[in-house]
């Protein structure tokens, strides 16, 4: 055929209803060819140029990973390892509803060819192999199951499906003798349909083994272990000789009853490969060349440019591009010969070539620097970005805070902790710990790299306060990624409330100096610990000090001068009006099943003191009126009782002299009383708006009254009219 035969019997048609490079499958027995990617399928029963039509388009409902065709049907390998089979008996041209296929087998790795009505595919169970033949019909009857005994670390590779090769072909009697010592095989040569089974787990090292009908388990043998990373495998089935395509460009060519191995080094990578008699048709996905296997430097190179995949029909190939277009053209149609003498290169193009791979190479360093440089802005404008939706970081962080009396609970609740201040300090008297955790919940994967690459420059700012009053100003320095920070605060103060702000701040770097910052807050959190957190437990201590504590020399000093000399001055006590609050809260009918069973408390304070506190309000005098339940809160004292004169309904009656602590206390067993209640029916006596009238009338008249006349009204008010309305 001439150069203008081959011109004229070159053809072509872009799929335009292809959404993604297409896959190349042919079918001798029916002359079917079949296009296919992960998402669609399309069937030519006959290539007629130059307008080509699909007779059947088919939609599957899952992601192809590998497809084989039969005469009527289309065996399908998904991406999660099920097997569907397609029907091709419909005449019409349609699509297929999504919902016809069903998977008919699972756990398969690889499937393969076996004869032209069945199917071979390798099977993965729980701890072993399989090699299971199907009969290809409408349910892939199953013929025959061979165990196949694999390595662990075979069987455990990673993307097994992706990384996996399977090949078979049948072996004569004559050529079974040959081989079957490479494989201690002990099979029965009085038995025939001896075949051959090559595979790959990694891509890497190929294992080989023969079996029959009668095969029950095989073992595989190590044949070959490759440098580089395998394109395909090709088995020749006449001769026995195994051709194996290096993505590299480096064929190996070996027969297995032979130890000699030939490599042939190609002029470009391979994508795609095939072998053709004593030739070697193949592509890197940009240009597509033919070779022979004699390894003689001749390189023909055809037309077709960025090739996908492709087939060999008789003296003619058809072939896929990246871009969606079918070619159809000779196997002669080459566009030039390639001729290159390995032994003679001129010096001027090895100068050349090295000072342009020179030039290639610093591009490429550039382009790294820059590709960094971009990912780092990319973290950079995303922290800005989450910064700025404190709803998302809301749900990505979980701050818990606890108050301590003493170092020997923080020890009891958690064996890990960060100090903040000096060891001593966490032991002097009338020092409280704050308890202070941030963790991460389950984040989506952007969120963690953000956080992952920004790790150095994180840090959590942590402010405690008292009304307009700063506290302590604690800085804790991320070091490695955030997923728990736990962290002890000393705080030496007699204390009824505190606030803690809660700042996790990241320093990004400025624009065009480095060292002009920009500080970024990425999440923040503030928390008002209550009166509740500050309860003082007295305990009985077993510890007996048998030596008297000594007086300090400035103490001896002051009292030799006093007993000497008298004292200079007379010190008298001021006299103070000692403010007494009480507030009420209304007790439900069954208020002590409710002190027994709930929960609030515990999971509000700390163990210790929700412990100390369970005991006194569940003690049968507290509930019976007949006891009071004293409370120590920084310098204030708090009494709580119930008042049960039994006619007036029960109330909870906190009093104190300090009224916002008071104030806490009483919202504290409100809590307690009604928040986990939800079933209490919330009911206000008839004369409850007859006290209000009153009330507010009695309020006008001492509106401009002295203080005292303030604290009777206040009284009358908190027990008549908050204690009667339920919380």
């Amino acid at each position: 055929m001439t150069s203008d035969d081959n011109i004229m019997s070159r053809h072509n048609f872009k799929c335009e209803e292809s959404i993604s490079s297409l896959n190349v499958k042919y079918n001798q027995c029916n002359s079917m060819l079949v296009f296919w990617n992960k998402n669609q399928i399309f069937i030519y029963d006959n290539l007629k140029f130059p307008n080509p039509n699909y007779s059947k388009y088919i939609l599957p409902q899952y992601h192809i990973h590998d497809l084989l065709v039969y005469n009527n049907y289309i065996v399908c390998l998904d991406i999660n390892g099920s097997v569907h089979i397609i029907s091709l008996k419909f005449k019409n041209t349609n699509v297929l509803i999504r919902n016809m296929f069903s998977p008919l087998e699972q756990n398969i790795i690889a499937i393969c060819n076996f004869t032209p009505e069945t199917i071979l595919f390798l099977k993965q169970n729980s701890d072993n192999c399989l090699l299971s033949i199907h009969k290809v019909n409408s349910e892939l009857q199953p013929e025959k199951k061979i165990l196949l005994s694999v390595s662990t670390e075979n069987f455990c590779t990673k993307n097994i499906q992706t990384k996996c090769i399977l090949k078979t072909c049948g072996l004569s009697l004559n050529n079974f003798n040959e081989i079957k010592s490479l494989f201690h095989s002990n099979e029965n040569t009085l038995y025939n349909n001896h075949n051959l089974l090559l595979i790959t787990f990694d891509r890497m090292t190929i294992y080989g083994a023969v079996f029959n009908n009668q095969t029950e388990q095989i073992s595989l043998q190590k044949i070959y272990s490759c440098p580089s990373l395998i394109c395909n495998i090709e088995i020749n089935q006449n001769d026995l000789q195994i051709v194996v395509a290096l993505n590299i460009g480096t064929i190996i060519k070996f027969y297995l009853n032979t130890e000699e191995h030939n490599k042939i080094h190609l002029n470009t990578a391979i994508h795609k490969m095939t072998v053709m008699k004593d030739t070697l048709i193949y592509t890197d996905g940009l240009t597509m060349w033919r070779a022979n296997l004699n390894n003689d430097g001749k390189f023909k190179r055809y037309f077709a440019r960025q090739v996908y995949d492709f087939v060999i029909i008789g003296d003619q190939i058809i072939c896929t591009s990246f871009m969606n277009i079918i070619y159809s053209f000779s196997v002669e149609d080459y566009k030039h010969n390639h001729h290159y003498d390995e032994s003679h290169i001129l010096a001027d193009i090895i100068l050349s070539n090295s000072e342009c791979l020179n030039q290639i190479f610093e591009e490429i360093e550039n382009n790294s620097k820059i590709a960094k440089k971009i990912k780092e802005e990319e973290t950079y404008i995303s922290c800005i970005a989450l910064a700025n939706r404190l709803d998302i970081m809301n749900e990505v962080f979980q701050t818990n805070i606890n108050v301590y009396t003493n170092y020997d609970e923080v020890q009891k609740a958690h064996s890990d902790m960060i100090l903040t201040e000096k060891l001593k300090e966490y032991f002097e008297i009338d020092t409280i710990l704050l308890s202070v955790e941030l963790s991460t919940t389950t984040v989506h994967h952007t969120i963690k790299n953000i956080l992952t690459n920004l790790v150095e420059n994180l840090r959590i700012y942590t402010t405690l306060s008292f009304g307009n009053k700063f506290l302590k100003t604690v800085t804790i320095k991320v070091r490695e990624y955030l997923k728990t920070v736990k962290y002890l605060i000393p705080l030496k103060s007699k204390l009824n409330r505190v606030n803690v702000n809660i700042k996790l701040v990241v320093k990004l770097p400025g624009v065009h100096d480095k060292r002009d910052c920009v500080y970024t807050v990425l999440y923040t959190k503030n928390v008002l610990l209550t009166a509740e957190h500050f309860i003082k437990i007295h305990k009985d201590s077993r510890t007996i000090c048998l030596k008297q504590p000594n007086k300090t020399l400035q103490k001896l000093v002051q009292e030799s001068s006093e007993l000497l000399h008298g004292n200079l001055f007379n010190i008298h006590t001021a006299n103070f009006i000692d403010n007494h609050y009480s507030f009420y809260v209304k007790l439900p009918n069954d208020y002590k099943e409710i002190f027994k069973n709930e929960t609030y408390c515990k999971n509000k304070v700390q163990k210790e003191t929700y412990e100390y506190l369970s005991s006194q309000y569940n003690s049968d005098e507290f509930l019976k009126s007949k006891s009071k339940l004293n409370l120590e809160i920084g310098d204030s004292k708090i009494v709580v009782e119930v008042v049960n004169d039994g006619f007036s309904e029960p109330l909870l009656k906190i009093s104190g002299g300090n009224m916002s602590i008071g104030y806490d206390i009483r919202n504290f067993f409100a809590k307690i009383l009604y928040d986990e209640n939800s079933s209490i029916k919330h009911e206000v006596n008839h004369t409850f708006y007859t006290t209000v009238e009153n009330l507010q009338k009695t309020i006008k008249n001492y509106i401009f009254g002295s203080f005292e006349d303030f604290t009777l009204v206040f009284e009358q008010f908190e027990r008549n009219i908050i204690g009667g309305l339920p919380f």
